[in-house]
């Protein structure tokens, strides 16, 4: 009784692949486009109830995306799903003197996986080392 959802466009390498029960995600592999991921994992993780419109949760379908801002999310928030890194572990790696993104990854491991994380961990280590990071 599962539900699937699926795209793939083999001249691009990419393929797309969620199940579904009862309207949360159980299970989905994405290859060659990564850019859902990380709002897919933790509607993994938590359980989370999902939207109808299912192609909404493979494809940017052009409605904005509610942002938060640094100080609404919480340190408790997970960034990396690959390697389980929060928003807390970036804040604290910056503070102790990373002011790299090299630094950030190779410290935390924070967007060493997948890499679908790597912008949201750029801007956490900005907004921690206060609007800046090197190269």
């Amino acid at each position: 009784d599962d539900e699937t959802v699926s795209y793939a466009e083999s001249k691009r390498g990419i393929y797309k692949k969620l199940v579904i029960r009862d309207d949360q995600l159980i299970g989905g592999i994405l290859m060659g486009d990564l850019t859902k991921a990380s709002e897919l994992l933790p509607a993994f993780d938590r359980g989370s109830l999902l939207p109808e419109d299912r192609a909404a949760l493979l494809f940017d379908m052009g409605a904005p995306v509610k942002r938060y801002s640094m100080l609404e999310m919480p340190d408790e928030a997970p960034v990396c799903q690959c390697n389980g890194i929060n928003k807390g572990a970036i804040r604290k790696c910056v503070l102790a003197g990373a002011k790299s993104m090299s630094a950030i990854m190779s410290q935390t491991r924070a967007a060493t996986g997948c890499g679908s994380c790597k912008p949201l961990v750029r801007e956490i280590g900005e907004w921690a080392n206060e609007g800046y990071l090197d190269e």
